[in-house]
């Protein structure tokens, strides 16, 4: 016999034993959430963003940006050569 999940909406504050997850709460420290809805209010939250989609999101950005993390930034009067290997085996 399994109990049925019984969950608070979020929205309508009611109990449902048909609760549909709207959210998922991430936390840098301890353990995250849930966040369920009724089927009625579900339809009132936007869809979930994917984390491994932010994050590749962001990759694009940054290469799109600053290009590559493993393209040299290029020597010039305002960024002059340092003395870390990178720098020192292109004098």
């Amino acid at each position: 016999m399994t109990r049925p999940p019984l969950r608070m909406c979020a929205r309508c504050r009611r109990t449902t034993d048909e609760p549909v997850l709207v959210h998922e709460v991430h936390a840098a420290t301890g353990p995250g959430f849930n966040v369920y809805a009724c089927p009625e209010c579900a339809e009132h939250y936007p869809p979930m963003t994917d984390v491994l989609e932010l994050l590749d999101s962001a990759t694009r950005r940054r290469n799109r940006t600053g290009g590559p993390p493993t393209e040299p930034i290029p020597c010039s009067p305002t960024n002059p050569p340092c003395a870390c290997p990178r720098c020192t085996a292109r004098l």
